[in-house]
């Protein structure tokens, strides 16, 4: 019997952060992110802060958020260990995520 292994995936990913929340606690969230890949041998973590943008509607009661892109290289269970860490925050922290969103990209 073979083990099929996983390889690594390319995903584009969309975040949205508190618009209230201090840059340095942005960048911590965003390093552990990043830390996340690098540590299930990611290749690749790219951002790209879209700034403050208006919402359609409210999210979690806020009218704006603090969009972020994230190009990302890595394996598809890395994407739902960020997305459980996302939704859960440390004990003792604030939520800072409002919401995010990842696609698999086709290259």
């Amino acid at each position: 019997m073979s083990v099929k292994k996983t390889s690594l995936k390319n995903y584009e990913g969309m975040v949205l952060l508190r618009p209230d929340v201090e840059d340095s606690i942005k960048q911590v969230q965003m390093d552990k992110l990043r830390t996340l890949v690098a540590r299930d041998e990611g290749s690749s973590f790219e951002v790209t802060e879209r700034g403050l943008q208006n919402n359609m509607y409210n999210i979690k009661g806020y009218p704006d958020a603090y969009q972020v892109q994230l190009d990302i290289s890595c394996m598809p269970a890395t994407i739902k260990e960020m997305e459980r860490v996302m939704a859960n925050p440390d004990i003792g922290e604030e939520e800072v995520f409002l919401r995010s969103t990842f696609f698999r990209l086709h290259r």
